[in-house]
């Protein structure tokens, strides 16, 4: 009798929730779309670190013209100018690292959790929950993208700030100073 009842129960339960015909497209569609912003924040990692790179290479090569000029010029005033593609050269780091290290965004659901809660549950109602994952997930690291791509913006002017400084300063000091 008892066994009739939850037969009966899930049977009910079973009714009261139509599987939508478009659920499998719906799934592949929202992991498309996640997978491609997971994507977007790795490209944007890849750019933190190219934009690094150049700021060091270019504060590098400008150093290296200011020991070679040394010499040839001594005016103190020559070495506070070099300090401004300096200041330059911090903010470019320090805004590339935050775009970098800003809050962290999400993969998938975790394997193990996903195996213990869903394994044995129905296909529909997995791909239910994972749809709302998804869709959570994509909507978290939408905003962490946005951050990114301002801190990496922020990074990429005072990266040119940087250059056109050093620039300048270089010139300033062979022709002036």
């Amino acid at each position: 009798m008892e066994s009739t009842r939850e037969e009966e129960a899930k049977t009910a339960e079973e009714k009261s929730e139509p599987v939508p015909h478009s659920l499998d497209i719906v799934y592949t569609e929202i992991k498309d779309k996640l997978d491609i912003q997971i994507r977007q924040v790795e490209s944007l990692d890849g750019k933190t670190g190219s934009i690094l790179f150049v700021a060091s290479i270019v504060i590098g090569v400008g150093a290296a013209a200011q020991a070679a000029l040394i010499d040839v010029v001594d005016n103190p005033l020559a070495l506070f100018f070099f300090s401004i593609p300096v200041v330059f050269y911090l903010l470019t780091i320090l805004t590339a690292i935050r775009s970098w290290i800003v809050k962290p965004y999400f993969r998938d659901p975790e394997p193990r959790p996903l195996r213990d809660e869903y394994l044995f549950e129905k296909e529909e109602f997995t791909k239910r929950r994972l749809i709302a994952h998804f869709v959570s997930t994509y909507e978290w690291n939408k905003t962490i993208l946005k951050r990114k791509v301002v801190e990496l913006r922020w990074a990429t002017w005072f990266l040119l700030a940087e250059t056109i400084s050093l620039t300048l300063v270089l010139l300033l000091r062979a022709w002036f100073i």
